[in-house]
């Protein structure tokens, strides 16, 4: 099967093991500006008053000096707010599916994948949708890849290898029920 195999980022290979292969990955997207909303809240506190503060310092004689030290403290300020990130990542191996998105990571054996979904969109892109079981229990969660540029592929790739750990299941539980009598 040919697949869209991207070369992966250094910084995506140390969540690797050393016999894993890259079926196929969407590495591509650059980092854009990203709003941290977690760091928002101090800034919206400190910067005015800070600003409250300066005017009291000056008795309300409003100095050129002051006025460019807190234009320079809200540009530090905002720039520690808004952080460069990369969008969602997606890695498909011959082991597992890997999603990367902000500072966290997501790690998908094939073996809990029950269903995969393909929903198309006007712009030609995809998302997968993948029906995932949550651990033994019988209930279901769900895991969407967004804006997949050759959804067809990952589907073909991910019934593939569910089909194989499933196989791979039953003839395993097939050898304990024999080992018992």
């Amino acid at each position: 099967m040919a697949a869209n195999i991207d070369i992966i980022d250094t910084e995506y290979e140390q969540y690797l093991d050393d016999d894993e292969r890259v079926l196929w990955s969407n590495t591509k997207g650059s980092k854009r500006p990203h709003l941290r909303l977690e760091l928002l809240l101090p800034f919206a506190v400190v910067f005015p008053l800070l600003g409250i503060g300066a005017l009291n310092f000056v008795e309300f004689n409003i100095n050129e000096g002051i006025i460019i030290a807190l234009t320079i403290l809200g540009s530090w300020l905002l720039a520690a707010v808004v952080s460069l990130e990369r969008p969602r990542t997606y890695i498909l191996t011959d082991k597992r599916l890997l999603i990367f998105h902000r500072s966290t990571y997501k790690i998908i054996d094939f073996g809990l994948i029950t269903y995969v979904y393909v929903r198309k969109k006007r712009s030609g892109k995809a998302d997968v949708i993948l029906s995932i079981r949550k651990g033994s229990t019988p209930s279901m969660g769900s895991q969407t890849m967004y804006d997949v540029d050759d959804p067809e592929i990952v589907r073909d790739i991910l019934k593939e290898k569910t089909d194989v750990v499933a196989k791979t299941r039953k003839k395993q539980e097939e050898i304990e029920r024999w080992q018992w009598w």
